[in-house]
């Protein structure tokens, strides 16, 4: 199955990339950013390292954030598409 993973923001500039696509069979969302981990250089660094999510990254699934807590328990599905945003900013 394939799932799109859309990036905003800096981490679009640092990251080189604004969509990329993920094969997978039915996974949770943890596989699928450890999959970009070792597929995008810098993803770690930026966004997701060794189980856990760098400070104010947001996540969300077909337009539904996810919360820190709910990566291991959430699952993508054929067709879904990823939003991965950085920390918000602003005054």
């Amino acid at each position: 199955m394939r799932i799109k993973v859309r990036f905003y923001g800096e981490l679009r500039e640092k990251l080189g990339v604004s969509e990329i696509e993920v094969s997978a069979s039915e996974s949770t969302l943890v596989k699928i950013l450890e999959e970009l981990s070792s597929r995008l250089r810098g993803f770690s660094e930026r966004v997701y390292k060794e189980g856990s999510l760098k400070k104010g990254i947001l996540i969300s699934i077909n337009n539904r954030l996810i919360s820190p807590q709910e990566l291991e328990r959430t699952f993508v599905r054929k067709g879904d598409t990823v939003d991965i945003m950085p920390p918000p900013s602003g005054g």
